[in-house]
C-alpha cells in the first residue's frame, strides 16, 4: 500500500530492462511544478489585466470623442450655438469634430442673418401699424384746422389754428417717413386704373 504523502519516481536505465524506482515526499516532490505554475497563472493573469485595460483605454479613446461630438450636434439641432469642441486628433474624428465646428459656424452666421431679418420685418410691421394709426387722426385734425381756417377766426385763434396745422403736418411727414421705412419693397410709380381702385 502506497502513502498518499508519497510520490514515486520511475527512471529507465539506458537500454537496460531495469528501472529505479524512488519514494519521496509528495509536497517536496512537486514544489518546483507547483512554483512554476503559480509564475504562469500570474503571468496569465496579468497579461489579461493588461489586454483588457488596454482594449479598454483604445475602446474609450475612440467612443468618448463620438459621445462629445453626439451631444454636440445635439446642441446645434437644439438652436444653441455657443460653446463647441475642439480635437486636436488628426484622424478621422477630429476631421469629423473640424467638419462639425465649420457647419456650427455656417449655421450661426445663417442664423444670425434670419434673426436679424426677422426682427426688421417684425419692426416694420409694428413701425406701419403705428403709423397708420396715428395717420388716421392726424388727417382728421389737419382737415378740421383747415376748415376752421377757411371759416375766418380772430387772429389769436388764427394763431393757435396755424400752430396746430402746422404740427399736425409735421407729424405727417413723420409718418409717411414710417411708413417709407416699413414698406417691404421699393416703391415705384405706374399707371393704375383708379376706377379699380375705388371698387
Amino acid at each position: 500500500e502506497h502513502p498518499d504523502n508519497l510520490a514515486t519516481a520511475f527512471k529507465r536505465l539506458g537500454s537496460a530492462p531495469w528501472m529505479i524506482t524512488t519514494d519521496e515526499d509528495r509536497t517536496h516532490a512537486m514544489r518546483d511544478i507547483t512554483a512554476w505554475r503559480n509564475v504562469l497563472v500570474l503571468i496569465g493573469t496579468l497579461s489579461m489585466t493588461l489586454i483588457m485595460a488596454g482594449l479598454l483605454f483604445t475602446v474609450r479613446s475612440f467612443t468618448r470623442p463620438v459621445e462629445l461630438l453626439t451631444e454636440e450636434a445635439r446642441r446645434i439641432a437644439a438652436g444653441d450655438m455657443e460653446g463647441g469642441f475642439t480635437s486636436h486628433r488628426s484622424d478621422e474624428i477630429g476631421v469629423l469634430a473640424k467638419t462639425l465646428e465649420d457647419m456650427k459656424l455656417r449655421l450661426k452666421s445663417s442664423y444670425d442673418c434670419v434673426l436679424q431679418s426677422e426682427k426688421m420685418a417684425l419692426m416694420g410691421q409694428i413701425v406701419a401699424g403705428i403709423a397708420h394709426e396715428l395717420n388716421n387722426p392726424l388727417t382728421i385734425v389737419k382737415g378740421h384746422t383747415e376748415l376752421m381756417l377757411m371759416k375766418g377766426v380772430d387772429e389769436q385763434h388764427q394763431q393757435t389754428l396755424g400752430r396746430i396745422h402746422d404740427g399736425a403736418d409735421r407729424a405727417s411727414k413723420i409718418v409717411r417717413n414710417l411708413l417709407t421705412f416699413a414698406r417691404q419693397k421699393r416703391p415705384e410709380r405706374k399707371l393704375t386704373d383708379i376706377n379699380n381702385i375705388v371698387m
